[in-house]
């Protein structure tokens, strides 16, 4: 899977290396753990996501969990027209879109690592605190391990849980982060100090794309910069590998991770979310807004539970 990412046919994609698409090999590997992890059926390039009202037909979406694909807007919207499906919605990079965010638009952050070290990220790009933030971590006896195996798989879900929990998000079940490893190219980086785990995050592979998909950390931790010191391993190790672009993810734009990621030389890179005739009446982030408060009030163990059965019915993930 090496050379997998969509080969764009704009001649500025070896110059620019921001509008770089996931491409059809890793999208489709992608679906089908998604599939197997959470039991949806398959439809095409689709996967049902059932609502958590039966009365309700299911969403179909090209591809969940994904923060986009490998289409371009228009193939996305051609898709979504040739369903026919009222209910369906594609993520796609908008990699025109480099500017004229609204606060709070969904954008994907994205750091350019073509021909370039982690010393030319660590002098050109990352901003003084971050560089402090990381001198911290580094004296502070923290340990970094990087492993894709099942054992490193279970100790970045606690402290997944536990940070998606924090935010009032439901957590995903370890199944899918098996299913995934065994997939996709992908590894867990894991900070720790005196044997007790302090940051970690799941980064993915695809040819020149190293992706965040998820993180977490524990709060007791922040005095030693134990996530600064997990970031920038996880840019280190992308820059070693060859990677063109590091890919934090998505953030609302202006938001705290937005201003988190953009520390690290991150641009934020627009997101097409595109739905089928059956358009969403509210931004992706203001949907959650009551869900997410009333979701912290709930007991820890409860949330747990509840949490992946919750992520089976969101499209939107």
């Amino acid at each position: 899977m090496a050379a997998d990412a969509a080969d764009l046919t704009d001649s500025a994609t070896a110059s620019d290396p921001l509008v770089l698409r996931l491409g059809p090999d890793f999208v489709a590997a992608w679906r089908d753990a998604v599939a197997q992890a959470f039991r949806q059926r398959s439809q095409g390039p689709f996967l049902a996501v059932p609502s958590p009202l039966p009365w309700r037909a299911p969403t179909w979406c090209y591809v969940p969990l994904l923060t986009h694909t490998d289409l371009t807007p228009e193939e996305g919207r051609r898709l979504l027209r040739d369903t026919g499906r009222q209910a369906s919605t594609a993520r796609c990079l908008d990699a025109a879109r480099r500017a004229g965010f609204a606060e709070g638009e969904p954008v994907t952050m994205r750091v350019p690592l073509a021909g370039r070290t982690a010393e030319a990220v660590w002098t050109g790009d990352l901003e003084p605190r971050g560089r402090k933030s990381i001198r911290k971590a580094q004296r502070s006896g923290l340990d970094v391990h990087v492993g894709g195996g099942a054992a490193e798989a279970v100790r970045f879900k606690r402290l997944f849980d536990a940070t998606q929990f924090r935010l009032g998000s439901p957590t995903l079940p370890l199944r899918l982060f098996d299913a995934l490893r065994s997939a996709v190219p992908a590894e867990f980086v894991i900070v720790s100090q005196q044997g007790s785990d302090a940051a970690a995050l799941m980064q993915v592979h695809d040819g020149p794309i190293t992706w965040i998909p998820w993180s977490g950390s524990d709060e007791s931790f922040n005095p030693v910069s134990a996530a600064p010191l997990m970031f920038w391993h996880a840019i280190g190790l992308a820059a070693g590998r060859g990677a063109q672009v590091f890919d934090f993810g998505r953030s609302p734009f202006g938001g705290s991770t937005f201003l988190f990621k953009r520390q690290w030389g991150a641009v934020p890179v627009g997101l097409a979310i595109l739905h089928g005739t059956e358009a969403a009446t509210k931004p992706l982030y203001a949907r959650y807004e009551l869900a997410q408060s009333l979701w912290r009030r709930l007991p820890a163990g409860l949330a747990a539970k509840l949490g992946p059965w919750v992520c089976r019915h969101l499209a939107d993930l």
